[in-house]
């Protein structure tokens, strides 16, 4: 089975450099903000 290559597989997790091309500043922060852990089901 071929594996699909993305161009987020070759950035490394810790620095996200993606973000800056396709999100802005503010939804960013709205990513990152405590309350998207809570709609995500992200455990605190």
């Amino acid at each position: 089975m071929r594996q699909k290559i993305t161009i987020s597989a070759h950035l490394p997790d810790s620095k996200p450099q993606i973000y800056g091309i396709y999100w802005s500043k503010p939804q960013i922060e709205a990513r990152q903000h405590e309350r998207m852990k809570a709609v995500a089901g992200v455990p605190q």
